[in-house]
């Protein structure tokens, strides 16, 4: 019962702890991205302009870009996909759900019937008036154990 009804949960949450790491990375990767064209503009915009210092913050520029696009992309990617995936996670969780259902109420409907039948004769019994409930009662052990002797 815990295979069929809690695996493909705690698979598609696993998976949203996934996604959740991909989008800090994203987040963080933005920010290297956003802080080296902020600093790439102030230095064009400077007055002396070290060409040194220029190229550097190009460079930086350029690969925390390409590193951003990179990250972003698969983040579009991987995202719709998660998005349609959940009908497959919710349909093996629906799909042992209701299997489990389905054997619990058999397995009920099995004690029940074997208790009405075990029943059957003290009914008799009582109908007769051979025996008494109360009689019937003080006779479990396990009663008198909790005081209903």
């Amino acid at each position: 019962m815990v295979d069929s009804l809690l695996v493909p949960v705690n698979n598609y949450v696993e998976v949203f702890s996934q996604m959740k790491v991909k989008m800090q990375k994203r987040e963080r990767k933005l920010l290297d991205y956003t802080r080296s064209k902020r600093s790439l503009d102030t230095l064009k915009k400077g007055d002396k302009i070290s060409p040194e210092k220029l190229g550097f913050a190009q460079d930086n520029f350029t690969q925390n870009k390409m590193i951003f696009e990179e990250v972003n992309s698969e983040l579009c990617d991987d995202l719709p996909a998660l998005w349609d995936s959940r009908k497959t996670y919710i349909m093996k969780f629906l799909d042992g759900f209701f299997s489990n259902s389905v054997d619990f109420h058999k397995e009920f409907s099995q004690v029940y019937s074997e208790s009405s039948a075990s029943l059957e004769p003290l009914k008799e019994q009582v109908k007769e008036r051979t025996t008494t409930p109360e009689r019937h009662w003080k006779s479990r052990p396990l009663l008198r154990r909790f005081g209903k002797s």
